[in-house]
């Protein structure tokens, strides 16, 4: 929807989308982790990162904004 359709800026429902793509991604994570319980830690935490990474990025690109994966530097 352009923003000349009625279109209004929600300060709360954008923070919240990036919440929820934050909560998918550590969700993710946590899961793709257990799929490596017989593996070293550095191993699991790259999977975990690698599919955080993967849920963020994925949720940047179909909501057409960058500035979602910005966040996500200061916790990798």
């Amino acid at each position: 929807m352009s923003m000349d359709q009625g279109f209004k800026y929600s300060f709360f429902a954008d923070r919240l989308i990036v919440l929820l793509g934050y909560l998918v991604a550590v969700l993710g994570a946590w899961i793709s982790m257990g799929f490596f319980e017989d593996q070293e830690l550095w191993i699991k935490i790259a999977v975990g990162d690698f599919v955080g990474t993967c849920i963020i990025f994925l949720s940047s690109v179909i909501l057409r904004n960058s500035s979602m994966y910005d966040p996500y530097w200061s916790v990798a």
